[in-house]
């Protein structure tokens, strides 16, 4: 009866996981569930899709339990990756894994590497591979029969190689791509395809990506993802997707996969550099049976990364105090050039020039030279660029504008660079110059005095003194 329920589940496994079995032995193809992987490990959904994580190195556990249902079985998953990209358009990742279905193992090494091709400013093309390798048999430990089965007793374990190349390529924020999960996985023990030529399957998928142009808040450099996908085998058509919101605080995120089920999880950068997730899924009968629900647990440390969250935070709040400080220094200037100011405009025959001169016919003329410099102190105030726009979404008052961009993406760099420069931005749409993108710095201003005085202040920063910024001055229509 005992050999029965093995058999019963090794039927199990071959339904559920395409379990192979030749005169050699038992082994389980290599199939990791990449489904749930929206945040970290995403090279198992697609190979070209971790080019998307931060220039950072990173080190991810990953645990599934799945179908808890199933009594008396075991089907986990356990994976340890570490990945680095080294550069904008380069990335690679290993990982340590093993695979349990019921009596069978999987246990391996997946090597993954991504390139980005830049085709415009905006659009990108991402191809990338996965290559495993890994050993697969029976389990002998986990067989409990009191009959000894020569199939089980004589099998051997199998090694087998597969490789999985993908591309991702995106028009804006728009993305579309392709996956050929087993185009080769070879058993050599038994000499074979893992999974006949005719069986090999092929995932579709398209994404949308919108990052969120938000200076504070929840949603603070969020980014939300809505993907679809379809997988194509011999014998049917699979639909899934997923939605995922990104954010400074950690991520959220739900889906369906037709073999799998409804699935949903939460995650949390709880510290400087370490981030945790949770997910759970349940079956809904649609490939497999009612087999119980299943969750995930992931565990990531991150290192090395130059935009890493807390040490940006870290560098804004020294920046705002400098800005603070740049602020009072620029404010007691402003007072003295107005004191200064003053005895210019109200003693304009200068009484200590005119002692020294001869004559009274040149006494104007001397004073009048000797006052022509004095203008020349506000004149890089004079030559403020000053434009004037109506617009009925925007308060009125004079804006500092460092930039003014056709692509909304344009603008957002501008504001992520300068605000980890220390300086607070904002932006707006003007639907009266094409829907063209302004990022001005701080608020509206009451005067242009004002405004000039926070623009004279960045361009004695070394970071803006070649910038072209200039004023503008808002009015209802």
């Amino acid at each position: 009866m005992k050999t029965k329920k093995i058999l019963i589940i090794c039927v199990l496994a071959f339904c559920v996981q395409f379990l192979r079995a030749q005169d050699g032995g038992y082994y389980l193809p290599y199939e990791m569930p990449g489904h749930t992987a929206v945040k970290y490990n995403t090279f198992l959904m697609n190979p070209a899709f971790p080019i998307f994580n931060l220039n950072e190195s990173q080190i991810t556990f990953y645990h599934r339990k799945q179908w808890m249902g199933l009594d008396k079985s075991n089907f986990s998953t356990f994976g340890l990756s570490y990945g680095k990209k080294w550069n904008d358009n380069n990335m690679a990742h290993g990982m340590v894994f093993q695979r349990k279905a019921a009596i069978l193992t999987n246990t391996g090494l997946l090597g993954n590497y991504v390139h980005q091709v830049e085709i415009s400013d905006d659009n990108f093309l991402r191809l990338g591979i996965n290559v495993v390798f890994a050993r697969s048999g029976i389990d002998k430990g986990k067989v409990i029969s009191n009959a000894v089965d020569p199939l089980i007793e004589n099998s051997k374990p199998t090694t087998i190689i597969n490789i999985q190349p993908g591309f991702d390529i995106n028009f804006n924020q728009i993305h579309f791509g392709v996956t050929a999960e087993n185009l080769l996985d070879y058993a050599f023990s038994q000499k074979e395809m893992a999974v006949p030529f005719r069986e090999k399957s092929l995932t579709t998928h398209l994404m949308y990506q919108k990052e969120f142009d938000t200076p504070n808040g929840l949603l603070e450099d969020a980014t939300l993802y809505l993907l679809v996908k379809g997988k194509k085998t011999v014998d049917n058509f699979q639909l899934g997707g997923h939605a995922m919101l990104d954010t400074k605080i950690g991520w959220a995120y739900a889906g369906y996969d037709q073999k799998y089920g409804a699935f949903g999880g939460l995650g949390f950068n709880i510290a400087s550099h370490l981030s945790v997730g949770f997910g759970y899924e349940q079956s809904l009968a649609s490939y497999v049976a009612e087999s119980g629900g299943s969750y995930d647990v992931l565990v990531s440390y991150q290192f090395g990364g130059k935009h890493h969250q807390l040490y940006r935070q870290a560098i804004e709040k020294r920046k705002q105090k400098e800005r603070e400080r740049e602020r009072r220094l620029a404010e007691e200037a402003r007072k003295r050039e107005q004191e200064q100011k003053k005895p210019e405009v109200v003693t304009p025959p200068e009484p200590k020039v005119v002692t020294p001169t001869v004559t009274v016919s040149e006494t104007p003329t001397t004073a009048t030279e000797t006052t022509q410099p004095a203008p020349q102190k506000p004149q890089p105030q004079r030559q403020i660029r000053v434009e004037e726009v109506k617009v009925d979404n925007l308060a009125e008052g004079y804006y500092v504008v460092i930039g003014v961009f056709r692509n909304p993406r344009g603008a957002y760099e501008l504001q992520k660079m300068v605000r980890n420069l220390g300086v607070n931005v904002s932006s707006f749409v003007n639907p009266l110059r094409e829907n063209m993108t302004y990022v001005y710095v701080n608020q509206a201003y009451q005067t242009r005095e004002d405004a000039s005085e926070v623009l004279l202040g960045l361009l004695k920063r070394p970071e803006f003194a070649n910038s072209n910024i200039w004023i503008l001055k808002t009015l209802r229509q």
